[in-house]
């Protein structure tokens, strides 16, 4: 096998008519002039273009992502080089915006070079654990200026008046798994290009298993699962009529093709889901190990629409949106 980038000297020999062979020195030099291309993996996601990044502060920018660089000269034989990163790659960063280079230069000299702008945000402390024996009363209702934007927070402590009803658009019933559901035109027109985008990428199919629910319906259900499992147990998977993020049509569940809502976390069409949701301006609501934060059990089929900004930053920092809002 020729050494990569080494130059060659080869011998062609012509015979002619007369059997009589001439030897002709040829030397070929290598000349590489494509560049290396730099990637980073940051949240499970591989990126190759530069985007905002997120971190918590008392963390460096190489906890929170990996770089790479790969040489594309040889065609289908791809070559891993090394990444030369600036000190704020590693170091502890205060507070605030930063900004970190990497190169990466292959053997033929051809230099690759991304910047990366970094936001470092205030840690958010965890809130008291979440005991499943208080009952958490209602401290407030949303304001009504509130009610119809789409940053809305609505949880155990704060509620949505028993007449709200936002303005509504019918999700066509290719993406649910049946016809009646309904959701604000926004999160309607974004988790169809999400279900498009998720077939396209990957052959799998979810659909809509629940969508806006009145006030009335929350609390026909919240009831009837107090009737059967009672309050404590309830309250774990249920909101109180008002309090339910159904309420304002922002919020689907979901269950793949074939499945169930409450299996939906163990399906490959999950795993695709909780890496790209907010490409399209979703935010799971209700993440494992922050049921004393949401006051919830862990819901990976239940999808928030919020817009691809929020969402995306949310998403970049692994927080819930409670703990969100504390750093804004």
């Amino acid at each position: 096998m020729v050494p990569l980038y080494k130059d060659m000297n080869l011998i062609y020999m012509m015979i002619g008519n007369d059997d009589a062979s001439v030897e002709i020195p040829v030397e070929i030099k290598t000349q590489d002039t494509t560049a290396p291309k730099i990637f980073y993996t940051f949240n499970q996601t591989e990126h190759e273009e530069a985007t905002d990044i997120v971190i918590s502060e008392g963390s460096t920018v190489k906890d929170n992502l990996a770089v790479s660089a790969k040489d594309y000269f040889f065609g289908d034989y791809v070559q891993d080089i090394s990444v030369t990163a600036s000190e704020s790659y590693t170091e502890i960063l205060d507070i605030g915006e930063h900004s970190v280079d990497f190169t990466a230069v292959d053997e033929g000299g051809n230099e690759a070079s991304l910047n990366l702008k970094i936001s470092v945000k205030k840690k958010v402390n965890k809130a008291e654990p979440f005991s499943e024996a208080v009952d958490i009363p209602t401290t407030s209702l949303v304001p009504e200026s509130m009610l119809n934007d789409e940053q809305i927070l609505v949880n155990r402590k704060n509620s949505l008046p028993k007449d709200f009803e936002p303005v509504l658009a019918t999700i066509p019933e290719k993406y649910a798994v049946s016809s009646g559901y309904r959701a604000t035109a926004n999160t309607v027109n974004a988790f169809e290009k999400l279900a498009d985008t998720m077939v396209k990428e990957t052959g799998l199919k979810m659909y809509v298993t629940s969508s806006y629910r009145s006030y009335d319906y929350q609390s026909q259900l919240y009831n009837g699962y107090v009737a059967k499992h009672g309050q404590k147990e309830a309250d774990r998977f249920s909101a109180k009529p008002g309090h339910s993020e159904h309420q304002t049509g922002l919020a689907l569940d979901l269950v793949a093709e074939g499945g169930t809502m409450m299996t939906f976390g163990e399906t490959p069409q999950s795993k695709w889901v909780s890496q790209n949701a907010h490409r399209f301006g979703f935010i799971i609501r209700y993440l494992e190990g922050k049921e004393d934060i949401t006051g919830y059990m862990a819901e990976p089929w239940h999808l928030r629409y919020i817009g691809m900004e929020t969402a995306t930053k949310i998403y970049n920092l692994g927080l819930t949106y409670e703990e969100y809002l504390e750093l804004e």
